[in-house]
């Protein structure tokens, strides 16, 4: 593993860089145990094999990570795109909301592996890096909220402007409510990590409620927005595309209530 440090890492030594974590694939989503991509060991050396969707910034990158299956376990390959030509096929996927994301298929067909590409090939440190990759999406899902909570912001304040029915401005004010809620959550949450608290269930509870009121906010503007509203208002019609994509953004809702469960990690708990 130290010797393929240097090697990932000087994609950054002149200047910044896009990097990817390659986990979600077609017809199976993110759950890590059920993965289809596949590294293989022959007297030709290693192989990678498997598609991945869903996968952001890896257009742009210049480096990654797949998870990939391995035997019965799993294991972490880095992988160089500009250096795969043809084994490894990058494709763009058409979005309506949240473009900057760059959501990409790649597809690897007999990509050629170094051995100490393969992290913690054969020792425990895998097991510790996948920890600090789970660490990492539990400190960017509050992000991921945190945006959803801004779109809700732009959707009702938009709405707050325009002559609605009675019904209507009601439900306003109920989502309002339900904005204000989540918001104190959100700093509830951000005042743990401050204080270096692991806080799994309470991470994927915020991120599950923000992306639902963000949706909830969005389906109704076609009940409540006239025709003109749509034509003339360029940001409205953005942030509704935007408001139905934050779901695939750091683990789905099925996920995250299954996480919402999860017991607290006792102090001094790696995790």
């Amino acid at each position: 593993m130290n010797s393929s440090r240097p090697r990932f890492f000087a994609c950054f030594a002149e200047r910044p860089a896009w990097t990817f974590f390659a986990v979600t694939e077609p017809e199976i989503g993110s759950d890590a145990g059920a993965i289809a991509t596949e590294l293989t060991h022959s007297e030709q050396g290693w192989r990678l094999n498997g598609t991945k969707k869903l996968i952001g910034g890896a257009m742009l990158a210049s480096a990654g990570l797949v998870f990939a299956r391995y035997q019965h376990s799993q294991r972490l390959v880095m992988v160089f795109p500009d250096e795969a030509e043809p084994a490894l096929l990058r494709e763009p996927l058409g979005t309506v909301g949240l473009a900057g994301a760059g959501l990409t298929r790649l597809t690897f067909k007999d990509y050629r592996v170094q051995e100490d590409d393969i992290l913690g090939h054969e020792r425990r440190e895998l097991l510790q890096g996948l920890n600090s990759l789970s660490l990492v999406f539990e400190r960017h899902r509050p992000m991921v909220a945190a945006m959803a909570l801004g779109t809700t912001f732009g959707l009702l304040t938009a709405l707050d402007t325009r002559p609605l029915p009675t019904m209507a401005r009601r439900s306003v004010a109920r989502l309002w409510r339900k904005y204000h809620a989540i918001y104190q959550q959100m700093l509830t949450v951000a005042e743990g990590y401050s204080n270096g608290q692991h806080q799994h269930a309470l991470t994927s509870q915020l991120k599950r409620n923000a992306t639902r009121l963000v949706e909830e906010a969005a389906c109704h503007l076609p009940h409540w927005l006239s025709h003109d509203d749509w034509l003339e208002d360029r940001l409205l019609r953005k942030r509704y595309r935007d408001s139905f994509a934050f779901e695939y953004m750091e683990g789905t809702s099925n996920i995250h209530l299954l996480n919402s469960f999860r017991p607290p990690a006792t102090q001094g708990t790696s995790l």
